[in-house]
């Protein structure tokens, strides 16, 4: 629960953060805001040169965090050390930082093909514009695949006022309601037809207007 989170957070603030310079505490809060730490996404968000030494030399001497393959290219943090850092980051970090950190994930992993993790941190940063975008060129290969559940778990973090504005989540929301709730995925495919009539995105329109018509 949040209580022992917080009891543990204090530990590692008192035992392992007391003992670290200033640089590797900051970096390790930006890094924990992340589910893996590819190296070049790390000097990305870090803007740090010692970021790579840092890791390594940490790595070396503690169990708090890992290398994941032989080249030394990609860490973790161990899940409890990581929860820790994240209560912490999240009193140290602004929701602006926080915002950067993930919207830079999400440009990472989007031209790697990291489908799943480019769309989770794009939801996190409030990136809508680039989220929407996303589901445009790779939302229907995730709807061939079903991964309707995953598509869900991302929509549900924006709010709805927020869908509306955006032709590819409205029609990916109605999408996932079809089943559930067809009324409802009904306004949201309407929704849909219509922005995409107002941004002349003709392909999203006859999609969205063809399962309008499917109903």
């Amino acid at each position: 629960n949040r209580a022992n989170a917080e009891n543990l957070a204090d530990f590692f603030r008192k035992e392992i953060f007391s003992r670290i310079d200033k640089d590797t505490g900051k970096i390790f809060h930006q890094l924990s805001l992340l589910e893996s730490i590819p190296l070049p996404l790390a000097m990305q968000i870090t803007g740090n040169e010692k970021t790579d030494s840092i890791l390594k030399e940490v790595t070396a001497r503690n169990c708090f965090i890992r290398s994941v393959n032989r080249e030394g290219t990609e860490y973790v943090f161990h899940h409890l050390f990581r929860e820790s850092l994240f209560l912490i980051a999240s009193e140290d970090l602004s929701p602006a930082e926080k915002k950067i950190i993930y919207k830079t994930a999400g440009d990472y992993y989007a031209p790697q093909k990291s489908i799943d993790e480019a769309l989770s941190y794009y939801a996190q940063a409030e990136n809508y514009t680039n989220l929407d975008k996303l589901l445009e060129q790779e939302g229907m290969s995730l709807y061939a695949l079903n991964r309707l559940a995953f598509l869900e778990s991302v929509l549900n973090r924006i709010p709805g006022k927020i869908i509306h504005t955006y032709g590819w989540l409205s029609f990916f929301y109605g999408l996932i309601w079809m089943q559930k709730d067809p009324p409802q995925s009904l306004t949201h495919l309407k929704r849909a037809v219509d922005l995409f009539s107002r941004a002349k995105q003709e392909i999203g329109r006859l999609s969205a207007a063809g399962l309008n018509a499917a109903r």
